[in-house]
């Protein structure tokens, strides 16, 4: 459970590769292209993206983690 925003940045690496071997539009083939053409402003959106995708992973995964073991709190309960 815990490991699951590392595993999500594993697999957003990841897509930048099938993207760019199948040619396939996406978000990937966006910021290769982006970077080869140094088109700054879209490389750092991309960046963004993915930045906000782990912090908002890793919030769910403390918030699920706090209801899946009742042990784990907030506060001096």
């Amino acid at each position: 459970m815990t490991l699951y925003p590392v595993s999500m940045t594993r697999a957003i690496g990841g897509l930048v590769l099938i993207e760019i071997v199948f040619n396939w539009p996406g978000i990937g083939f966006t910021l290769v292209q982006a970077v080869l053409s140094r088109d700054f402003p879209v490389v750092q959106f991309v960046f963004f993206l993915v930045a906000a995708f782990v912090i908002v992973a890793n919030f769910g995964v403390d918030v699920i983690y706090g209801v899946i073991d009742p042990r784990v709190s907030v506060g001096d309960d």
